[in-house]
């Protein structure tokens, strides 16, 4: 009821004067009113009384014709204007300035002003607004805007890439906001700046499914930025998940869902334990540093529970059955940052001793063809292993047995 008496006043508001603007127009500078806390502005000197351009509403300029008048500028700076633009400011659309700077105006710009290709001036400095410049605002270029003004904001994200490149058309302040790096080219005039967000630690030894929310500590990290990815790269193999902002200097992550290897086949990027690159990003685009050597457990593979060792017999033939530890003792290899764990000894003795005479015979090898756990193992040298082999208690060598 409410909504249908005030669409009824407007449409009596519209019929009351020879130079009266439209319903659309007046709608808009009626939402503008109620969402920026009119009644508490600075000059409100006629605002809802009759016609914005008849009756001279405080900041309303107009242009009139024989029949109709329309809004060309909205000039409230200075005026204590509170709360979001609504999006029926688009109504507007003859309007050529759009003045609202030194108020608090916050959330995010509206994309929907890019229809508004009247304008030649939007002048938001020093008020609340946040997140990204809409790229869409580019269009207007290819009209009538000749002088933009985002300075002492909050807005984040990158820069648009309309702003490289357009000084001589231009006239653009986006000065004093903490947009994300890199900038594009040639933006210069706008007094542009950009922020790198720097992780500095991690705070856990081994990420790993399930697991708890892993702790990124740094500086830099907005809470008002638009939507943050943390990110875990091997090679081609690429894992992201959003990142939770709790402060400047602390975001969280959650792997547990998106962490798949993709198998536990001993190939690179599917074995036991994987160091990954760990970095921030934003629409695809490093934003940060790059923390090497951030070690990953394989959930694919089948860790001892309940036995002391777990075969997998669904491995490929040519590996055979597979030792891993206990869960708790791949962690501890995991926080060590070993790929390649295992180390077999350097040379092997054979017992002659068989069983069976037929012609597929099985060597058995002595007590030091055991794989033991060797921290300076790494993955270049042939005798460390990623998981080794066994058929019995003891994880063994791949050559630990023969068939003859």
């Amino acid at each position: 009821v409410t909504m249908l008496v005030a669409k009824a006043f407007l449409l009596l508001s519209v019929l009351s004067g020879p130079f009266a603007v439209n319903l659309a127009e007046l709608q808009g500078l009626y939402d503008l009113y109620n969402g920026l806390d009119g009644p508490n502005w600075l000059d409100n000197s006629n605002w809802l009384t009759g016609d914005p351009c008849v009756d001279a509403w405080h900041g309303i300029v107009c242009s009139f014709n024989t029949t109709t008048g329309h809004v060309r500028g909205i000039l409230l700076e200075s005026n204590l204007l509170s709360g979001e633009l609504p999006l029926s400011i688009t109504n507007l659309y003859d309007c050529e300035d759009l003045s609202l700077s030194q108020n608090n105006i916050k959330g995010s710009i509206p994309e929907e002003i890019s229809v508004m290709r009247n304008l030649e001036t939007i002048h938001f400095q020093n008020n609340n607004l946040s997140n990204s410049i809409p790229g869409t605002l580019g269009t207007l270029l290819e009209y009538n805007l000749q002088s933009l003004n985002f300075s002492t904001n909050s807005l984040s994200g990158f820069v648009p890439d309309f702003f490289s490149g357009a000084s001589t058309e231009l006239s653009a302040d986006l000065s004093k906001n903490p947009f994300y790096c890199p900038l594009p080219q040639n933006v210069e005039y706008t007094g542009a700046s950009c922020l790198n967000m720097t992780v500095e630690h991690l705070d856990q030894g081994c990420i790993s499914v399930p697991a708890p929310e892993l702790e990124v500590y740094g500086s830099g990290f907005q809470t008002s930025s638009p939507a943050l990815d943390c990110v875990l790269r091997y090679e081609s193999l690429k894992l992201s998940t959003p990142a939770y902002v709790v402060s400047d200097t602390l975001l969280l992550c959650g792997f547990t869902e998106v962490l798949d290897f993709g198998g536990c086949t001993g190939l690179k990027g599917q074995r036991m334990v994987e160091l990954f690159d760990f970095y921030l990003a934003s629409e695809d685009y490093v934003i940060s540093n790059v923390v090497e050597n951030v070690p990953a457990l394989n959930p694919s593979c089948h860790y001892g529970y309940n036995d002391a060792f777990a075969f997998v017999d669904s491995q490929p033939d040519s590996i055979g059955n597979i030792f891993f530890p206990f869960l708790s003792e791949a962690y501890r290899i995991c926080e060590l940052r070993l790929t390649n764990p295992y180390k077999c000894p350097q040379s092997m003795t054979v017992n002659d001793t068989f069983s069976g005479c037929s012609s597929n015979v099985r060597y058995s090898y002595s007590s030091n063809n055991i794989a033991t756990l060797d921290v300076t193992c790494n993955e270049n040298d042939p005798l460390c292993l990623w998981a080794p082999l066994s058929s019995s208690s003891s994880p063994q060598c791949p050559f630990a047995y023969y068939m003859w």
